[in-house]
């Protein structure tokens, strides 16, 4: 139920009613809650309306979260995934050991590889790298935003200047730091977009549930008000706008 002008000029003759004109509103029948529900409920409707067009500028208003652009990205993190283990091999053939166990652990945590098995007799990950690791955690029933949230942060962390041997290994594999940083960009531009989406429409509904509080008491009292705001221009004015 979308918030209309009606909705603001209901809220306004009420607050007109309580600030200047409370003994006509009381001796019309009104009472202060009554009131109180009507300014209220228009107000958080306005609010819940300006929140929800906003997230959708944000968002780049009329542009939607499609499956098109979500399986691009998945693609490219498949493109990513089969080639971990063949990375890490490389890694550790170029004695690069600390950054080939850093990619196994940070892709058991993001892609949980069976294809890799961490030694028991490993060095512990280091307080940078335990704080990485939970950014790329998968969760049980990952939706698809928490998997693009995952997919950009588990390709930001290796495009870090500490990891450049993991970069050149996988450049080795025809997947480049540029195609790497894109996909990452495209992962985080995605999931923002579906995140813009989800709060315009959470906006809406609140939108809806004040519209429909206010339109519920509105219809109960209305009579009231009219009775009201007779013989009272600026009460008249408001009211014709209700």
């Amino acid at each position: 139920m979308p918030y209309m002008p009606k909705n603001k000029a209901r809220a306004d003759v009420a607050v007109a009613l309580r600030e200047r004109h409370l003994e006509r509103a009381k001796d019309a029948g009104l009472t202060d809650k009554d009131l109180e529900i009507l300014v209220t409920h228009g107000r958080n409707a306005q609010a819940a309306d300006i929140d929800q067009k906003k997230q959708l500028a944000e968002g780049s208003t009329g542009i939607t979260l499609t499956a098109e652009q979500i399986e691009a990205v998945f693609a490219g993190e498949a493109k990513v995934r089969v080639r971990v283990p063949g990375v890490i091999a490389d890694l550790r053939e170029a004695d690069a050991e600390r950054p080939a166990l850093f990619l196994e652990r940070l892709s058991v945590e993001r892609f949980a590889l069976r294809e890799i098995k961490i030694a028991p007799d490993a060095a512990p990950a280091t307080p940078t790298e335990a704080t990485a690791l939970k950014k790329v955690q998968r969760v049980a029933r990952e939706d698809n935003a928490a998997r693009l949230e995952g997919v950009a942060n588990y390709l930001d962390i290796i495009l870090a200047p500490d990891y450049e041997p993991i970069v050149a290994a996988f450049s080795a594999r025809r997947l480049p730091r540029e195609w790497l940083a894109k996909l990452a960009a495209d992962a985080r531009s995605t999931f923002d977009l579906g995140k813009n989406v989800r709060r315009a429409l959470e906006a809406t509904a609140r939108e809806d549930e004040a519209v429909a509080a206010q339109n519920q008491r509105w219809a109960a009292v209305r009579r009231l008000v009219k009775d009201a705001v007779v013989g009272v221009p600026e009460l008249e004015a408001l009211y014709a706008a209700c």
